[in-house]
Order: C-alpha cells, then sequence, then structure tokens
C-alpha cells in the first residue's frame, strides 16, 4: 500500500510548488507595476531644463526620425553612449549618425530637432539651477534609486531603457523592473526581498514628495 501513496505524494508536491510559483509571480508582477509607476512618476518631476540635454534630448530623433530600420541601431548606440565604459562610449553626434543616414519621410524630417539644437544646447541660467536644484534633492537616495537603476543595465532590453529614459511606454518599464525584482527576490530570499520593496517604495515616495516641495508647488501631482 505505501507504495501507492509515493505517486500521490509527488502530485501533492507539484501541485503545491505550481500554487507557490504562480503566488510569487502574481506578487512579482504587482511589485513591478506599482514601482514602475513610481520611478516614471519620479523621473517624470526632473526640470525641463534636461529635456534640453543629451542623452534625453536625442529621445525625440530617435523616435520621430529615425527609420524602423535603422532605430535599433540608433537607440543601442544611445545607450551605450550612456553607459558604456567612458573611453568606449560612442559620441551623440554618431547617434544621430544612425539615422541620418536613413531614408526619412518629408515630414518626419521636418518635425525632427536640429542637430545642433541637440549637440549645443541653450540653457539659462535658470535651467542650470533647477538642474543642480533636483541632484540635490535626490542625492540622498542615489543609493535606493541605484539598487534598480544598477541592475537594468545588464537586465533590461535596449527597448526597455529607452521606454524609462525617454517616459515612453510604461508596459515596457514594467517588463524590466519585474524581472530585477526576480532577480534580487532568487537572490535574497522572501523576507529580506519584502523588506527590500518596503523600503524602496517609502524612499521613492518620499523623493516624489521632496521633489514637488522643492519646486514651491510649481508642478502640481497628476
Amino acid at each position: 500500500m505505501q507504495r501507492h501513496y509515493v505517486p500521490l505524494l509527488y502530485l501533492i508536491l507539484a501541485v503545491t510548488q505550481s500554487a507557490i510559483s504562480f503566488k510569487l509571480s502574481a506578487k512579482l508582477n504587482e511589485d513591478a507595476v506599482d514601482l514602475a509607476l513610481l520611478f516614471e512618476k519620479f523621473w517624470s518631476l526632473k526640470p525641463h531644463a534636461f529635456e534640453k540635454t543629451t542623452p534625453i534630448n536625442v529621445c525625440p530623433f530617435i523616435d520621430r526620425c529615425c527609420s524602423n530600420e535603422h532605430r535599433r541601431a540608433a537607440m543601442s548606440t544611445w545607450i551605450f553612449a550612456i553607459f558604456g565604459e567612458v573611453d568606449k562610449r560612442p559620441t551623440f553626434d554618431q547617434v544621430l549618425n544612425k539615422c541620418m543616414n536613413s531614408t526619412l519621410a518629408k515630414d518626419s524630417i521636418e518635425s525632427c530637432p536640429s542637430i545642433e539644437t541637440i549637440l549645443l544646447p541653450d540653457l539659462t541660467k535658470h535651467d542650470q539651477s533647477d538642474m543642480k536644484l533636483f541632484m540635490y534633492t535626490i542625492s540622498d537616495y542615489l543609493l535606493q534609486l541605484n539598487q534598480i537603476f544598477i541592475p537594468a543595465i545588464n537586465t533590461c532590453t535596449d527597448e526597455e531603457i529607452h521606454a524609462y529614459i525617454c517616459l515612453t511606454n510604461t508596459t515596457l518599464v514594467t517588463q524590466c523592473v519585474e524581472r530585477i525584482l526576480h532577480g534580487m527576490y532568487d537572490m535574497i530570499g522572501y523576507e529580506s526581498y519584502d523588506e527590500f520593496i518596503n523600503e524602496i517604495r517609502k524612499n521613492v515616495l518620499n523623493l516624489i514628495v521632496k521633489l514637488y516641495t522643492s519646486t514651491n508647488g510649481e508642478r502640481q501631482p497628476k
């Protein structure tokens, strides 16, 4: 009789593991959706001046001025220009050339920002002051932010990184964050993971509040 229990035990074990795996997957997805929205909110609060400077001012150029054929190459070069080894990084004009060599529709050409505007941004003293204030405000939170940002470089696709920096696609950002969280869970286990999620959520929320406060009410929550 005992041997008849063995298949049943295996079946129960398999069902239990499947249920645990499903529950974990649902939690990771829920956490990823939440964190992706928080990180997007934080990044959306950067001063407009950042959108005048590289690498962010290259976003509309890639999105509007690259043909489908050349967009992926331009995006990959752009990301390497941001995160690659310092002495091996391409220049941003090399990124632009990936698109300029492509065949563009007339209306696309007319909607493209000029290369001079991208490479030689016109920053005012007020712009520079806003950027310094933003960097000062986030300086106390860099350690927590980098717990997501640093793994993203090696974990996320070019499309996903572009989606976050350029704030173009929340679904892609969520996919990126979910893979990072999965790796974090595998590395530190449930209890430490739960503490990590609660801590980083609290810190990003606090940072968002500080950014609202630092702008003296100029930006209103959406």
